[in-house]
């Protein structure tokens, strides 16, 4: 028996995380991902935050981060959001529409 999955996969398509009026591709291959679960599982995610971002985005995207100048809990917020949105998961949202 043969299974055709090719409709139900992605493939080129990276999810956006906006920011403000600045948006960012997260890179969400397998091979990202794969080094994502191994420095996730040695470091922990707050550790492996710092390690992530370049795997997560492009050198362009890092540097649009940086021009917001995050304050270091809201970096760690998009980092978490980053590397959700890489394994394929909705960004956690506490109280969706509250600000």
């Amino acid at each position: 028996m043969k299974y055709n999955i090719t409709d139900k996969l992605k493939f080129d398509q990276d999810p956006v995380l906006q920011i403000r009026d600045v948006e960012v591709t997260v890179k969400s291959d397998a091979e990202v991902v794969l080094e994502l679960l191994e420095i996730v599982n040695t470091n922990g995610e707050i550790a492996a935050a710092a390690k992530a971002e370049s795997l997560l985005f492009s050198e362009a995207d890092r540097k649009k981060l940086r021009k917001l100048r995050l304050k270091a809990s809201d970096w760690l917020e998009v980092m978490s959001a980053a590397m959700q949105m890489a394994f394929g998961t909705e960004p956690d949202e506490e109280n969706p529409g509250e600000e």
